[in-house]
């Protein structure tokens, strides 16, 4: 049985294909943030014969977009990432993630003093 495109497993699947990147990767990456995903579930998922909880569809997505803006953040400066397939690998894009929502969050922060000194 095949996934629908539409589909949160589908969209995954999608997403990962975008990323260049292999289930494994993924995984290694989630579970730096304690995400509740493991290989056999992806591989439920993605061969049809599991849906993923609303939860873990949720949280797999938003991972899933945040790592597509990272990696385009760092490919328009020249840089392309490499998301490798050691836990220290998915440590370090890890906390790539975490500076950039940080330099997000300082952005937000500073835009809204701004517009309050207005």
């Amino acid at each position: 049985m095949s996934i629908a495109t539409l589909s949160n497993e589908g969209r995954l699947l999608d997403s990962l294909r975008k990323l260049g990147m292999h289930s494994q990767q993924f995984i290694r990456i989630g579970n730096v943030f304690d995400f509740p995903i493991s290989s056999a579930l992806l591989s439920l998922a993605f061969n049809g014969k599991r849906e993923l909880t609303v939860f873990t569809a949720k949280v797999c997505l938003e991972l899933a977009a945040e790592l597509i803006q990272l990696k385009e953040f760092y490919k328009a400066q020249g840089i392309n990432l490499n998301w490798g397939l050691t836990e220290a690998d998915a440590e370090s894009v890890a906390t790539l993630l975490v500076r950039r929502r940080a330099e997000l969050a300082g952005q937000e922060v500073d835009a809204a003093n701004a517009a309050s000194v207005k």
